[in-house]
């Protein structure tokens, strides 16, 4: 796991990124130990290190990778990077994660899900359909993804479960603590049920205000699609829409009745609807057309079917 360890190494120095590692691979270095990478940043044409670290620095850097790597190896954490590959449809997504730590079943990443998001405070209405959709979903064999928040992520955890179906969390921080504390539970529940909790940051990272935003790019990275069930026309559901547009995801959302039409967690909605930037459901036959425009995804050809449904309503 050269490629793992190393790049646990290189993200611990002060001023390198994504885009350098990126490129420091491209280049085709063999890396087996500590002083190998220290001659290859000596030697690198790239010089905007913001502190180019010392040999003594370097291996303390990479010991913590490795102690790193041990951990997750004693509890049961799934590391994907080259030696157990990322998603095939992350994997060409802008800004593409370079490693992923995953907790569960480490296959169920790579089934056909669709992410259900939304806000925190969802209306009534709201609660009730994005759990009735995952439900529906589940149960015709579609993989729900989410970020474990309150509101809309749980339910639409809580309704794919309800389905039997397979549902992933996506968290903005390290394995140890789970957060929101509440859904702890619902966690453990998510990996019983043969789901996974997935993460881009190594066990122990805390939750920062941007780990939630870039987070998000990953929900809809492993995804065929986006439903947003609720949202205002600003806030972290509207940064995986944006995210959703520039991956080429197609995008759905909740449409609601006349009289929840003033509410401020219906106006993103409203606003998606309006500029044609999402698919309106309104009821089963919205859902059908929304799972197949779904399967028309280049790499969508294992994509599950979805049954014709005349019933109206969620």
């Amino acid at each position: 796991m050269h490629y793992e360890l190393t790049t646990l190494t290189l993200l611990q120095i002060r001023g390198i990124g994504p885009k350098f590692i990126t490129n420091f691979w491209k280049s085709g270095p063999l890396v087996e130990k500590a002083s190998d990478l220290f001659e290859h940043l000596r030697s690198s044409s790239n010089r905007r290190i913001h502190e180019e670290p010392t040999l003594k620095s370097l291996t303390e850097f990479w010991m913590r990778a490795e102690s790193i790597l041990e951990q997750c190896e004693r509890d049961s954490i799934t590391v994907l990077g080259k030696a157990k590959p990322l998603p095939r449809l992350i994997q060409k997504i802008p800004n593409a994660p370079l490693l992923l730590f995953l907790m569960g079943d480490n296959h169920v990443i790579e089934k056909p899900s669709v992410a259900i998001i939304g806000t925190r405070e969802p209306t009534e209405y709201g609660k009730k359909s994005g759990r009735r959709i995952a439900k529906i979903l589940a149960e015709e064999g579609w993989v729900i993804t989410s970020g474990l928040a309150e509101g809309c992520d749980t339910e639409a955890h809580e309704g794919c479960l309800e389905g039997n179906g397979n549902t992933i969390a996506v968290i903005a921080h390290g394995f140890g603590k789970i957060y929101p504390q509440k859904n702890k539970e619902l966690a453990g529940r998510i990996i019983d049920s043969g789901g996974c909790l997935v993460t881009e940051y190594p066990p122990g990272t805390p939750p920062t205000k941007s780990s939630f935003i870039e987070r998000d790019r990953i929900q809809s990275g492993i995804s065929c699609g986006i439903i947003v069930i609720e949202t205002d026309v600003k806030g972290g559901t509207m940064h995986t829409v944006g995210y959703a547009e520039a991956q080429k995801r197609k995008i759905a959302t909740l449409s609601h009745p006349a009289a929840l039409l003033l509410g401020e967690k219906t106006r993103g909605n409203q606003q998606l609807i309006k500029d044609g930037r999402a698919i309106a459901l309104v009821d089963r036959i919205n859902l059908t057309d929304f799972v197949k425009s779904m399967m028309k995804l280049p790499e969508s050809s294992d994509i599950v079917s979805f049954g014709e449904q005349t019933e109206l309503g969620f």
